[in-house]
């Protein structure tokens, strides 16, 4: 098991952090006893959930945060596990593993979270009520079914107020940059 690096993951983490502080989360209803409960689709490497984690223990949640980050690749479940618990900072490290769930895997296609059809186990009540869901950089790499079981899973797991928020180099008008593809 090893770390997996992602520079575009490490490029884009703070923008994708100034959408999430600024707009995101000021429009989520949560009450002060509320816990933000989030749900990471395609986590990838785990750069995101580290950092998005740590900031938000920062601003304050470190109490009231669930974070679920999944992945369906094993290599790339074991990154975030692996980020989540050697953060450089000790402190942060504990916090971090308070707030963040082992990795899980998620699979998508047409019908919705193939896990969750397979098994009617704890992990599907991990996966309701949600606060909000990111999914970073799926939509646009993966077959258009892992696109209609991510807006089925939203659909089904997200309390009333919570926000499914995609981010990827999505096409305007048939265009797209280059290096985005």
């Amino acid at each position: 098991m090893s770390i997996l690096e992602s520079p575009s993951a490490d490029r884009n983490k703070g923008p994708i952090w100034d959408v999430l502080s600024s707009f995101v989360m000021p429009t989520l209803s949560l009450s002060e006893n509320d816990t933000l409960r989030v749900l990471e689709v395609a986590a990838g490497c785990g750069v995101h959930t580290q950092h998005f984690v740590s900031l938000l223990i920062d601003s304050g949640f470190g109490q009231r945060l669930q974070w679920h980050p999944t992945d369906p690749e094993a290599q790339c479940r074991d990154s975030i596990d692996l980020r989540v618990n050697t953060h450089p900072s000790i402190d942060k490290a504990i916090h971090l593993r308070n707030c963040v769930v082992p990795a899980s895997s998620l699979t998508l296609d047409d019908e919705g979270a193939i896990e969750m059809r397979q098994s009617q186990s704890a992990k599907e009540k991990v996966w309701e009520d949600l606060t909000l869901i990111m999914c970073i950089n799926m939509i646009h790499i993966s077959p258009w079914g892992a696109t209609v079981g991510l807006m089925k899973l939203a659909g089904l797991s997200l309390k009333k107020g919570g926000i499914l928020y995609c981010y990827g180099p999505y096409k305007v008008n048939g265009a797209a940059v280059p290096s985005n593809m």
